[in-house]
């Protein structure tokens, strides 16, 4: 799961003899098939070899798809130097454009800008039968066991309300 702090990892990042291939990978399984998408990582891999990416970090990535990648989120970013055995692969929950990379630094715009929208946010869920507490950040969400009272003493406090709502009817006066 990424964090804050590879965000800043990755912003620090400098590589000054070999070239550090960032890649970008639309996955919306709704939009597009998995053929579609393992043409997109073609294209992007042999234009990654076009603009001076190593052979070793675009192997790298063509293994993690490969092998690695569990199919799951919107998206993927991955950012691999084998030169100095540098390598990061996240998953998203958001889609991001297909793009590549290589130079010096790795190319963390996309990623710091769906940090800046998405980052970390909680969500809490409460009815009278049922409460949830999620947590949510850009690779996936979790259910977060609730700090709160149980349900039990949630629902008998709804039940004592309901019942003092239905003891306070309003009587209309006998005008006949």
């Amino acid at each position: 799961m990424m964090q804050e702090q590879d965000l800043h990892e990755l912003a620090e990042l400098v590589s000054e003899d070999a070239p550090i291939l960032s890649l970008y990978l639309h996955l919306d399984p709704q939009r597009r098939s998995v053929d579609e998408i393992k043409l997109s990582l073609r294209r992007l891999l042999s234009q990654a070899a076009e603009l001076g990416a190593s052979p070793a970090d675009v192997e790298r990535i063509e293994r993690f798809f490969e092998y690695e990648h569990d199919r799951q989120g919107r998206a993927v970013a991955c950012f691999s130097c084998q030169a100095h055995k540098f390598w990061r692969g996240y998953p998203l929950l958001v889609p991001v454009q297909s793009t590549v990379h290589v130079g010096r630094r790795p190319y963390v715009k996309p990623l710091s800008d769906l940090w800046d929208n998405y980052g970390r946010f909680g969500v809490i869920m409460i009815d009278r039968e049922a409460r949830a507490c999620l947590s949510i950040t850009l690779e996936r969400w979790r259910n977060r066991p609730a700090p709160w009272a149980p349900r039990s003493s949630i629902t008998s406090k709804a039940a004592g309300l309901r019942r003092n709502f239905n003891d306070t009817r309003i009587r209309r006066p006998n005008t006949t």
